[in-house]
């Protein structure tokens, strides 16, 4: 869109604002020198943008016409939700590598639990033994 586009967005959205969101459509064809700027405003302003809307014979501001402050505005939020978006396409990726190493973490402490499992019974069977073993000593030493 060209700046001359953009500027007189701005100023019929202002104009807008200033009128309490409602204008004739007489009065919002006098912003227009040229009749193909008309066109393409109106394009803009209802079809792509959404920020009036025709209603009988006036345009009215949307609640997106209320909120427009301006282009530069609108960029920055567009650049805002860009760089979010790509911050959380980064986060998903980690989140998938996260949980891929807690995958990786769950086999190896299944492993370990099953030889932790072998070693606590051996150390059972070692204390038995070694119960007996004193046992026995006490029966024969006196």
């Amino acid at each position: 869109m060209k700046e001359e586009h953009k500027t007189l967005i701005e100023k019929i959205i202002t104009e807008l604002k200033n009128v309490e969101g409602f204008m004739h459509i007489n009065r919002f064809v006098l912003f227009f020198d040229q009749d193909h700027k008309l066109r393409i405003a109106i394009t803009k302003i209802m079809g792509d943008l959404k920020l009036i809307e025709s209603v009988s014979s006036n345009y009215r501001l949307t609640k997106d016409g209320w909120e427009f402050t301006s282009f530069g505005d609108l960029e920055q939020k567009e650049t805002q939700q860009k760089e979010l978006g790509k911050l959380e396409l980064e986060l998903a990726k980690s989140n998938i590598e996260a949980n891929q190493l807690n995958k990786e973490v769950a086999v190896r402490n299944q492993k370990n639990e099953k030889s932790n499992n072998i070693a606590t019974w051996i150390n059972v069977g070692i204390g038995v033994l070694n119960i007996g073993l004193l046992a026995w000593q006490l029966l024969h030493s006196k």
